[in-house]
């Protein structure tokens, strides 16, 4: 791993070892665990080359790495930690929540042409049952005031609840993204015919010429034939990628107590 952009970004180059360490770290999860699909896909995307990815929020140009992302597994696993499924913690917190509210964080991954990663919330009122959309900005500075409790609590049900605002949520990005992965895809696809029938284009004038000796004339028909052979192929992968995956991870939950103001 190399630091090669500002705002903590990296780019990531994978080894042996460390598809190794991959392909250890699926078998640690059951078989049917949403973390082993995770996982499997990271690895390809590092088969694929070099893939840059971030500790804060640049969902454009990098992949986020979250307390679910492979990376983050793989440490702990090669640490021999613990992997909860759902990391959680409590906590009291002076303003911002009037009532006992439990704030679900989720991780909305996207791949197409392009790649997506997003981080999301959604706050669950304890009392009401209320669930509502929480800003990242928001939720992470909640977080940043939190006075932390150790007692264990039951938050299934409130991931449970929580987990319709949060699809809602990722279909609105999804819709977006899928418009912008075909516009990215076509792109591609006309950049790629277009440099090839400059190619192309060249070496049917060479076969063209009356002058041509046979040995070079076969040259430039093999050459021709592997061009169009590759720019079919790499149409064919970039088709592909027309149609996205998606997936939706509940990354962390939080509950967030009011803590009692104290007057001077």
């Amino acid at each position: 791993m190399r630091k090669v952009f500002t705002g903590g970004a990296f780019e990531l180059t994978a080894t042996a070892e460390l598809k190794d360490a991959l392909r250890g770290l699926v078998l640690a999860f059951p078989a049917a665990h949403s973390a082993r699909t995770e996982i499997v896909r990271f690895a390809r995307r590092l088969d694929d080359g070099p893939v840059r990815v971030a500790f804060s929020v640049d969902p454009e140009v990098s992949e986020l790495v979250h307390i679910r992302h492979p990376l983050v597994l793989l440490t702990r696993w090669l640490a021999r930690e613990p992997l909860p499924d759902i990391p959680y913690c409590r906590g009291s917190l002076a303003g911002g929540v009037e009532s006992p509210t439990v704030l679900v964080w989720a991780i909305g991954s996207l791949e197409g042409y392009a790649n997506r990663a997003e981080l999301m919330c959604a706050a669950v009122n304890c009392n009401t049952g209320k669930v509502s959309a929480v800003r990242v900005e928001e939720a992470q500075k909640w977080l940043r005031d939190l006075v932390p409790h150790s007692t264990d609590f039951n938050f299934d049900p409130f991931v449970g609840e929580a987990e319709g605002s949060l699809l809602a949520q990722f279909q609105e990005i999804a819709e977006r993204f899928n418009v912008r992965n075909a516009l990215l895809a076509e792109k591609a696809k006309h950049v790629l015919v277009a440099q090839a029938e400059r190619k192309l284009d060249w070496l049917r004038r060479q076969l063209g010429r009356s002058d041509l000796k046979q040995n070079i004339r076969n040259l430039y028909r093999g050459w021709s034939q592997h061009l169009e052979g590759e720019t079919n192929s790499k149409i064919e992968e970039i088709e592909l990628k027309v149609a996205t995956r998606s997936s939706l991870q509940v990354i962390g939950v939080v509950f967030l107590s009011p803590r009692a103001q104290t007057t001077g």
